[in-house]
């Protein structure tokens, strides 16, 4: 599984490395689906709720980059990286 989301985005390094993307280590740890994500933790027994502290829904990768209102400057900054190279709207493949 590792990987698993990282390749929903960018199927092959091909993909990744046409995309100038400046990440951001949170960006790589959402992206990688761990750590920081609230559902990975509560899949793993280490906190009680997957909940977005927000009130936001269940905190997911997607929910993260796709939804959440405290990273909208962020994801304006990967919109504008994405869209240099032609690909936005995203989709994860």
């Amino acid at each position: 599984m590792k990987g698993a989301i990282t390749r929903e985005f960018f199927p092959s390094v091909q993909n990744r490395l046409a995309v100038k993307l400046n990440v951001s280590p949170n960006v790589r740890t959402i992206m990688n689906g761990h750590e920081i994500i609230r559902s990975y933790l509560h899949r793993l027994k280490m906190i009680g709720s997957p909940e977005c502290p927000y009130k936001h829904g269940t905190q997911t990768v997607d929910q993260l980059i796709f939804q959440c209102k405290r990273l909208k400057n962020e994801r304006e900054i990967l919109k504008k990286s994405v869209l240099k190279a032609g690909n936005w709207p995203v989709s994860k493949s």
